[in-house]
């Protein structure tokens, strides 16, 4: 089976998926560039590159995308069929017409999507590009909504788990008040075991919300008297927050011993299409409190794990908080259980098994 596959940047779970793809099928990765200018880009993977890969030359556009002509050059050899990720992006958008006007079999993969009140010429544009392929990944029911929104034929959307953990990443249960103390000694938090820990993890810029956050927290300290922290892990623009503690972008190792040692997990996005943190911090049994504009909190977060408050409202997502650390011992422990069960089913190796099946059945080997 011989696969083309387009994207934007590589990151560390998609050159893990694609190494793990690669083995199983001939895989060629064309990245658009080869760093976002708004992430963090000090990260590594142990994957074995099992896959072709190439970089295409052009003018850079936006954070993570490039205008690239050489991409037509890939597109004239033969595959049994190119999976285009990066269908918004210029480079990918000339790919599609590409493909339509010379009739090549291809599948639009979609991390996630959010439905906007298009205008007429937009949603349009957005139609023309997403229903012309033969086939879509879509991230879950959210995404295939999305899709089928914007002219996908639901019975051709194939859906997938997202993934950016790998099996050997997931708790085997949730951490106990020895291992919690014991870690927020040794990372030097300076905070005892009645402290109540909400972890965030996220560049601080706008989008992701910890000015919501911050104002959430204020009415929480006027309603509840509970001893309570919140550590935010991420890079970004520096505000002034009284309430959250920012600590720089760390290795997610690292980041799963902060994980370890909190009590439940916060994500006051404004919009995400999709939100891998969700999924990351589930696997180490943190109960999750986040909005209903970040898809991934959608697919996986519901009563048994935790809590969706609508985007931007800060009194909702205080009272989320309050709720959280009023459960019952019985409640906490079993929601804790049940996020690592959930987060089970979203790991790298789940992924490029499911994707597999579903290039065998689209390709029909």
């Amino acid at each position: 089976m011989k696969v083309l596959y387009i994207t934007n940047v590589p990151a560390p779970y998609t050159v893990d998926f694609f190494s793990q793809l690669g083995q199983r099928i001939d895989l060629t990765v064309i990245y658009e560039r080869k760093t976002a200018s708004d992430r963090n880009c000090n990260w590594n993977s142990n994957a074995f590159v099992s896959y072709k890969e190439f970089y295409l030359k052009g003018i850079n556009f936006g954070h993570e995308q490039r205008v690239s002509l050489e991409i037509i050059k890939y597109l004239k050899d033969s595959y049994d069929v190119v999976v285009v990720g990066n269908y918004s992006s210029p480079t990918g958008m000339l790919a599609i017409i590409y493909l339509r006007l010379k009739n090549k079999k291809y599948i639009l993969h979609a991390d996630g999507g959010i439905i906007k009140q298009d205008s007429r010429v937009k949603y349009n544009l957005k139609k023309w590009l997403v229903s012309g392929a033969n086939n879509w990944f879509s991230s879950g029911k959210y995404c295939t909504k999305y899709l089928t929104h914007y002219g996908a034929d639901y019975n051709k959307c194939y859906e997938y788990c997202l993934a950016s953990i790998h099996d050997n990443d997931i708790a085997h249960e949730p951490s106990s008040e020895k291992e919690k103390n014991d870690l927020r000694t040794e990372l030097g938090l300076g905070l005892s075991k009645e402290d109540f820990i909400f972890l965030a993890v996220g560049s601080n810029i706008h989008r992701k919300g910890y000015d919501i956050l911050d104002e959430a927290l204020e009415i929480v300290k006027q309603k509840c008297d509970r001893s309570i922290s919140v550590i935010a892990i991420g890079d970004g623009y520096k505000n002034e927050y009284h309430n959250i503690t920012f600590v720089p972008f760390k290795e997610f190792e690292v980041i799963k011993r902060y994980m370890r040692c909190s009590d439940a997990f916060i994500h006051p996005t404004r919009e995400d299409i999709w939100g891998l943190v969700i999924a990351e911090a589930m696997s180490q049994g943190l109960i999750v409190i986040t909005t209903d504009n970040c898809m991934a909190g959608l697919e996986l977060v519901n009563r048994e794990t935790g809590i969706v408050v609508p985007v931007q409202n800060s009194e909702a997502l205080a009272l989320a908080m309050i709720s959280i650390m009023n459960l019952s011992k019985i409640q906490f422990d079993e929601m804790q259980k049940r996020c690592i069960q959930i987060a089970s089913n979203y790991t790298i190796e789940k992924m490029v098994e499911r994707y597999y099946k579903i290039l065998c059945e689209v390709i029909e080997i």
